[in-house]
């Protein structure tokens, strides 16, 4: 496939990465000093856990032409840059299939106004990382932990879901379909803000997280607050596998999560990401908390648990704008 990944942090250049060495056409769009790093190195990648390195030299763009055709445009940025790249792509009307691989927890219908649900694809990775200089620290999950997710708008398969779903197996990432990747959205977006609320509360470290069982069945707790008010809604829980956080008594839930907190599988595709996306999980606690709002269910774990994390978000806040 021709395929223009837009956005070269981790989760882009990771991705472009792979299907590029996979055998497709791929061009990553790239600004300012990353464009530069890129087109003079290449995509320098490194396994988090095994630290297996290799650079492969992507064709780097800096400029995306409306008039080009790409077979996909498969969109990686964080859900705090989602609107501007959105707003760069609506005048691209000439491929086939855009990708938003972006948690979007507020609803799809703007970009669904923007590129038009006939070519509208929406996703999440199956992927984490961080960066260390110009060098992408990654981990592929695993299809028990969350594979690359994708689906249509309208649900059901079709011909350009099938070609996405081949080009990403062959680059290596195990890929799932889902029919309700909105509900997908904001019951991922229900979980995982609750857990990097928790992080920050125990100062934005995952090992002093895993000392403070507290806050961990604080986050628990939160998240299932914030699910029955999305099934009071009328939103499905999906996919199925979350149903373990559901069901699990806490007695259990809470040790494993606990345990998991001191691997670096859980530094790499968790903690390092919420250290360096404040931004990005204010806007997501922002979106989710207006969504759950309007349900009428009281989330007072969840309300105690975000302000006890805000304030360490904030600082995190002013060190990356200064």
């Amino acid at each position: 496939m021709k395929i223009l990944v837009f956005g070269a942090g981790v989760l882009g250049s990771l991705y472009a990465a792979r299907l590029h060495r996979a055998g497709h056409e791929v061009a990553l769009y790239a600004r300012g000093i990353r464009l530069t790093a890129l087109t003079a190195n290449g995509v320098q990648l490194e396994h988090a856990l095994t630290g297996m390195k290799e650079t492969v030299r992507v064709p780097v763009i800096g400029e995306v032409d409306a008039e080009t055709t790409y077979d996909l445009v498969l969109v990686l940025v964080r859900a705090d840059q989602l609107a501007v790249a959105a707003h760069s792509l609506a005048d691209h009307r000439a491929s086939r299939s855009v990708l938003f691989m972006v948690n979007n927890p507020a609803g799809i219908e703007a970009l669904r106004r923007t590129v038009g649900a006939e070519r509208l694809l929406l996703g999440l990775a199956g992927a984490g990382g961080y960066r260390e200089g110009d060098t992408v620290k990654y981990i592929v999950l695993s299809r028990m932990l969350q594979p690359t997710t994708i689906g249509a708008p309208l649900g059901g398969g079709t011909a350009r879901l099938r070609e996405t779903c081949t080009a990403l197996r062959s680059a290596g990432f195990p890929v799932a379909v889902n029919r309700h990747m909105d509900a997908w959205y904001k019951f991922h977006a229900a979980w995982v803000t609750p857990v990097a609320y928790a992080i920050y509360a125990a100062r934005a470290s995952g090992s002093d997280l895993a000392g403070r069982p507290d806050l961990v069945r604080e986050s628990v707790d939160a998240t299932r607050e914030l699910w029955r008010a999305l099934e009071d809604l009328g939103y499905r829980l999906t996919p199925t596998r979350l149903r373990l956080i559901r069901i699990l008594p806490r007695w259990i839930l809470v040790p494993a999560i606990t345990g998991f907190m001191r691997t670096e599988l859980a530094d790499a595709a968790a903690v390092r990401h919420t250290e360096a996306a404040p931004q990005e999980m204010g806007l997501l606690a922002k979106q989710i908390s207006a969504v759950t709002q309007a349900a009428g269910v009281p989330t007072p774990t969840w309300s105690r648990l975000f302000r006890a994390g805000e304030s360490t978000r904030l600082s995190l806040v002013m060190e990356a704008s200064s």
